[in-house]
């Protein structure tokens, strides 16, 4: 697997060895007598003879984390003197120290980004390079606004021949070098909404519930979401909006009516179902389909309740927490909160009131959950997009932290990727482990 190699295993297996040249019965030719069960009960007997010998003892490590970096991979392989059919796992002898590596792996374990650097210039330096791409591409994985760990990955995995690693690091460089990208669209990866929810959010899973229970009480109608008589989106509408609308609802799954109306901004409404509204000028934009998904994300049951203005957001989170909180919760809210809550309480199903109960447990951190709302939307908007150029493009169209930066040049794009924790999501989830195995095939 080229994803999973390249995420961070050291060393390649054989050319050739991992197939052998048995066939599927685990005999090597169709001779009379092959694969009998006599001669399987004999295979066994001797596989475990074998399996039982002496061999070179396992290296020892201070910490797992250095027997992911440092060791020669422990490799799957046939051989000619081993049982017929067998398969055994043969280990290899960990590389020597380099001078000073130890103790660079103890401030790099400590969270010293310097010596995560230094290590991976060591081993570089001394032909390691998969465990130095593995250094690099967990440093940027936790900074990712870093350009010299982003330069430096693209350095290691370009040695390592880590194709996959390589091109993504290479294309975020392109989006601030001015060359264009440098890669492939992103394959669409398994498990989408994995990758789109990321960590779990007790919150947003209690508004989902709130939703699905009381939309009553935040509906709005078609006129006053003003898309009475407005022109839907399909599948098979024409035009780049109509082929942005089809690659978005193969990320967000949901009931989501997306209409056009004049213009270039998107809106978001309360509807039931929950709808958005598109301006027909996107329809000239590259990054359509990045912006056409990130909203129809944004109005999933789960962050429709989100999609308003902050004060609104905060009054609904509030709300949330008082009816269904800990008892001195509605003494910590607004007046306006606590009106709301009266009307959830009644209205909400007392199975669903329990398993809000459940989620609850402090007070929202209207910000932080807001945040996290609008990075599942980005993270949706770039599985869709499979570009970094296009999502940063829509970033700078939609996403508040991101008015007045200019991400054109390197020290651009580093103030913005620190200061937008959505945008830096965005960066992580093109170097996971899942994105990477899926451009890898």
């Amino acid at each position: 697997d080229e994803g999973g190699d390249e995420s961070g295993g050291e060393d390649e297996s054989e050319d050739g060895d991992e197939s052998g040249d048995e066939d599927e019965t685990g005999g090597e030719g169709e001779g009379e007598g092959a694969g009998r069960p006599s001669d399987v009960g004999n295979d066994v007997s001797r596989a475990g003879s074998v399996l039982r010998a002496p061999s070179h003892p396992p290296p020892r490590y201070e910490r797992d984390e250095d027997a992911l970096v440092s060791q020669a991979s422990v490799r799957l392989a046939t051989t000619r003197n081993a049982p017929t059919g067998v398969m055994r796992w043969l280990s290899v002898d960990a590389p020597a120290r380099l001078p000073g590596e130890a103790d660079l792996r103890r401030r790099a374990r400590r969270g010293d980004d310097e010596a995560s650097l230094e290590l991976a210039r060591l081993l570089l330096e001394a032909g390691r390079s998969r465990p130095a791409m593995q250094v690099t591409l967990s440093l940027v994985r936790r900074r990712p606004w870093r350009i010299d760990a982003i330069e430096a990955l693209a350095e290691a995995a370009s040695t390592a021949g880590a194709k996959s690693v390589a091109s993504v690091a290479s294309e975020l460089m392109a989006t601030f070098d001015g060359e264009g990208p440098s890669s492939s669209r992103l394959p669409l990866p398994s498990d989408l909404r994995a990758l789109i929810d990321g960590s779990p959010s007790p919150y947003l899973d209690a508004l989902a519930i709130v939703w699905a229970g009381a939309n009553t009480l935040f509906r709005v109608s078609a006129t006053e979401a003003r898309i009475a008589g407005a022109r839907r989106l399909t599948a098979v509408t024409q035009g780049a909006l109509g082929q942005a609308f089809s690659r978005a609802q193969k990320v967000v799954t949901e009931d989501i009516g997306v209409f056009l109306e004049g213009g270039r901004d998107i809106a978001i409404s309360t509807t039931h179902p929950p709808s958005v509204r598109i301006g027909l000028e996107l329809e000239e934009a590259g990054n359509a389909v990045f912006r056409v998904t990130r909203a129809m994300e944004l109005a999933s049951p789960t962050h429709v309740l989100l999609a308003g203005d902050e004060d609104e957001a905060r009054v609904r989170l509030e709300a949330v927490y008082a009816a269904f909180g800990p008892a001195q919760a509605a003494e910590e809210v607004s007046r306006a909160a606590t009106a709301l809550a009266s009307e959830l309480w009644r209205t909400v199903s007392t199975r669903d009131q329990t398993r809000i109960r459940g989620m609850i447990i402090e007070r929202p951190d209207i910000d932080v959950i807001r945040k996290e709302a609008r990075s599942r939307g980005a993270r949706a908007g770039y599985l869709a997009a499979g570009r970094l150029e296009l999502a940063f493009s829509g970033m700078c169209a939609d996403e508040p932290l991101l008015e007045g930066h200019a991400m054109d040049t390197p020290a651009g794009y580093a103030r913005a990727c620190e200061a937008c924790p959505p945008l830096a999501e965005v960066v992580r989830l093109a170097f996971s482990d899942a994105c990477l195995a899926a451009r890898a095939g």
